[in-house]
């Protein structure tokens, strides 16, 4: 596994599994997690991914995970975008956590040696 994380950047190895745990302060019961990660300038998301089966719905727990064939795509610097939306059609943009700012999602090429 070979991705690193911070506050408004993902980098990722091209073809590898991303996944991460992640905790609400509220019951998730019935919420969608959306994982969307777009190309400059692009309105169609090179990757699209939603989440409906949690670790532990009702204690606010999931897994944000991205399979290997997700991440499988061409190097480059990308923009990501995480949200959930609730039951009651509520929906929150939490990856980036500031609104004015871009998340990168950045996919580099496996390096040899």
């Amino acid at each position: 596994m070979s991705f690193t994380l911070t506050s408004n950047q993902i980098s990722i190895t091209k073809g590898d599994t991303f996944s991460i745990p992640v905790h609400f302060h509220q019951s998730i019961q019935g919420a969608t997690i959306n994982i969307q990660v777009f190309k400059e300038g692009q309105l169609l998301p090179v990757i699209q991914k939603e989440i409906v089966d949690h670790l532990d719905a009702t204690n606010g727990k999931s897994l944000l995970l991205l399979e290997k064939e997700l991440t499988d795509i061409e190097a480059g610097t990308y923009f990501i975008q995480m949200s959930i939306t609730f039951l009651n059609g509520a929906r929150y943009t939490f990856y980036p956590p500031n609104p004015d700012t871009k998340a990168l999602f950045i996919v580099q090429e496996l390096k040899t040696i």
